[in-house]
């Protein structure tokens, strides 16, 4: 049996390999695939955290100006909001497992 041995390098900030052609194109699209995957999941994580919290703050803060109730219900939504982001943040997670 032969071994094919391949030279791995960096060029220009890229990693190749010297030998085949086809490997070196399959390798960065499987790269790039990779980097906006986890900008897709970094991103969808941070709008799933964030809406919520924010989503809760806002109108917990027009629900106490309505009633004149002043940090109560902004602290109930926002706390509302947290627990609901930990939940969509677990599920995320035990979706990529």
């Amino acid at each position: 049996m032969g071994v094919n041995r391949q030279r791995l390098s960096i060029k220009q900030g890229k990693l190749v390999f010297e030998g085949k052609e086809e490997n070196n194109s399959q390798l960065e699209k499987k790269s790039q695939r990779r980097l906006l995957s986890s900008i897709n999941l970094a991103t969808e994580l941070g709008y799933m955290i964030a809406i919520p919290v924010v989503g809760g703050a806002f109108l917990g803060s027009l629900l106490d100006k309505k009633f004149a109730t002043s940090p109560k219900i902004t602290l109930s939504l926002i706390f509302l909001g947290i627990i609901i982001s930990i939940f969509n943040v677990y599920k995320i997670l035990k979706d990529l497992k």
